[in-house]
């Protein structure tokens, strides 16, 4: 059953690999005790399967779960390598939450652990030092990011080969940072890449072939290919919205994008609508302290601001920037961009 699941959560049946998760829990409470590494196993498994679906802090418990269960001592190599997957998969979590610190924590021992256990080549390493990666690009540690990022496609692309879908979520976040670097066009070709890797193992209708496209429709927009980023992001939302729901995290991203594309377009009330429904969103999921409620309300104070209704862009922008406060240090790009917008509407 447990095997069934992780093969429909690749296939992007989510509900169904949720139902099947809860089953098979059922069958080990019956079967083994409570602390048994497979109970932690399928808790992994349920825990990355609630992410997909907006359920952060049923995904977070389960995560916790299972670190309780395989922080026991033991030589056991399966149990060593399961614990390496928990961690890296908690630390992934955290930093999608935008609790940063904790997610360096569990990060640096879940690489710690996987050097000493695994080996420096091995593919569970590589996927925590992604898992590095992402952190140090949320954190505009842009060069320890690429550091990681490189290191784990060299170690998968040795197991793997040059050419494996396996390379595929790689290459989508190298995109990622180039665009988190403002690097618009160095990013494109990375952004490409994962999406022909990713269609070899995937259909096109694939929510991670869509996370892809989604990918590539950002750096195109900051490229200028305002037409086709637009075309991109509405296939998203159109798709996510079918998998996930019209109120999910993955669309609302899309929607703050389309916003974006819709403003430079010269369409603003409808680029206010759609930051209202993503702003929207993004509070209900993540909560005042999360890095898209941040990105968000900065975005639609900018596009209040240039409307020319500073008492309505004030407040958004302020809220913007004690979020940032708390998650990032001042020196960041992000709480740097919402102050300079301040200052102008100060003059």
């Amino acid at each position: 059953m447990h095997e069934q699941a992780a093969e429909a959560h690749d296939a992007g049946d989510l509900r169904r690999a949720l139902r099947l998760t809860a089953r098979a829990l059922g069958l080990l409470a019956r079967a083994v005790p409570s602390h048994h590494p497979d109970v932690a196993n399928v808790e992994l498994l349920r825990a990355q399967t609630l992410d997909a679906l907006d359920r952060g802090d049923e995904a977070h418990a389960a995560l916790v779960h299972a670190r309780r269960i395989l922080a026991r001592r033991t030589r056991d190599p399966d149990v060593l390598r399961l614990r390496v997957q928990v961690l890296s998969a908690l630390g992934f979590h955290l930093t999608m939450r935008g609790r940063y610190a904790q997610a360096r924590t569990v990060l640096g021992s879940a690489l710690t652990q996987a050097e000493r256990h695994l080996g420096p080549r091995d593919e569970d390493t590589a996927n925590v030092l992604n898992g590095h990666g992402v952190l140090g690009k949320y954190t505009g540690r842009f060069a320890d990011a690429s550091r990681a990022y490189r290191r784990a496609l060299r170690i998968l692309a040795r197991i793997h080969g040059d050419e494996s879908p396996a390379l595929a979520s790689l290459y989508h976040n190298l995109g990622g940072l180039e665009h988190a670097r403002g690097r618009f066009r160095a990013g494109i070709p990375h952004a490409r890449r994962s999406i022909v890797l990713r269609r070899r193992a995937l259909p096109a209708s694939h929510p991670a072939v869509v996370a892809d496209e989604a990918a590539l429709a950002a750096l195109l927009e900051g490229t200028g290919e305002l037409a086709e980023a637009e075309r991109l992001y509405r296939r998203a939302i159109r798709l996510f919205s079918g998998t996930l729901g019209e109120r999910s995290y993955e669309v609302a991203v899309n929607q703050a994008n389309l916003a974006g594309v819709r403003a430079d377009r010269g369409r603003p009330r409808e680029a206010e609508r759609l930051y209202l429904r993503a702003l929207a969103t993004h509070l209900r999921l993540g909560g005042e302290a999360h890095p898209d409620v941040a990105l968000a309300r900065h975005n639609l104070g900018v596009l209040l601001a240039d409307l020319e209704r500073p008492d309505e862009a004030r407040p958004l922008l302020e809220a913007a920037l004690r979020g940032w406060r708390q998650l990032l240090q001042a020196s960041h790009p992000k709480p740097r961009a919402t102050r300079a917008v301040l200052a102008r509407l100060a003059r």
